[in-house]
């Protein structure tokens, strides 16, 4: 018996120093990739100081979800709270305690929403920049605008933690921060004329790109914590996505979160956000829909 024991000891010891010595590794992988920086250089801009500027600039904060990880007073939100994944909260924007507000510059916003590239110029964690890589100065400007102006809040916001599953997909790529996939040298392109285009609407759906996928045929969403649902296909297709939806269909589940069959949409999607987008936004948003190819869910 005695044997048998010492044998047992030794066996949980070497399974706790591989185990020790694996989490080592992945610990280090991660801080590692997080620990690349970048070089942005941002071309001199003006931001606006106007009440119709500023006003545009919650618009956008508003509709472009930024509100669903900074909060609506913008002084930070939860974003993932996961036993696996790990903890990130949104920073407080404010210029209130713990607030970042005070002390960012206009091309320190520049570099966060582009580039998403903090002011220690490492990539920033959980940004969808990807989304906003492309945002007009007409809407980034007034943005900035806003942020600049919104009312103190003191709010002291914790660092992103990574647990071992969100560790490994920092090391995949799930949760690696945009800042690696973003063209840092690309023109951004001046926005289409506001209207109900499709040609509009395919500007705005760039925000929805982040959960929907590249070509919004929706499915698993990478970052996601596990119990996420899957984002829904937002094409044409007749199965999974669109393709039975009419406009009237679209207005009311962005609108009151219902499916045309009665079904509320997954409670991780901000549609109460997207809700208090224009009806002409919402209508471009539609015609741009209805012109992308049809995909099954997750094609992408």
């Amino acid at each position: 018996m005695g044997g048998f024991i010492r044998g047992l000891l030794k066996f949980i010891v070497g399974v706790a120093v591989i185990l020790g010595v694996a989490y080592g590794a992945i610990h280090w992988l991660t801080q590692r990739r997080l620990a690349t920086t970048y070089a942005i250089d941002v071309a001199p801009i003006t931001v606006p100081t106007d009440a119709e500027a500023i006003a545009h600039g919650g618009h956008v904060f508003v509709t472009r979800a930024c509100a669903e990880c900074h909060g609506t007073d913008a002084s930070g939100a939860m974003i993932v709270d996961d036993p696996l994944l790990g903890t990130a909260m949104g920073p407080n924007l404010t210029s209130g305690k713990g607030g970042l507000g005070g002390t960012l510059t206009d091309a320190d916003y520049v570099r966060a929403v582009r580039h998403g590239v903090g002011t220690d110029g490492k990539g920033l964690v959980v940004m969808p920049s990807k989304e906003y890589a492309m945002m007009a100065d007409s809407d980034l400007l007034p943005l900035i605008a806003y942020l600049k102006q919104v009312p103190p809040v003191d709010h002291e916001v914790p660092d992103v933690k990574f647990r071992p599953l969100g560790q490994l997909l920092v090391i995949k790529g799930d949760f690696a921060p945009d800042a690696e996939d973003i063209d840092h040298t690309a023109a951004v392109p001046d926005a289409p004329p506001m209207g109900e285009t499709a040609e509009y609407g395919a500007y705005l759906a760039n925000t929805c790109k982040g959960c929907h996928g590249p070509t919004l045929s929706g499915g698993k969403i990478a970052s996601a914590p596990p119990d996420w649902p899957p984002a829904q296909n937002l094409t044409p297709d007749t199965a999974t996505g669109l393709g039975q939806w009419t406009e009237a269909d679209f207005f009311k589940a962005i609108r009151e979160q219902t499916r045309p069959d009665g079904t509320k949409l997954s409670p991780v999607m901000p549609a109460t956000q997207f809700a208090r987008m224009t009806d002409s936004e919402l209508k471009a948003l539609w015609a741009y829909l209805v012109t992308v190819e049809a995909k099954a869910e997750g094609n992408h």
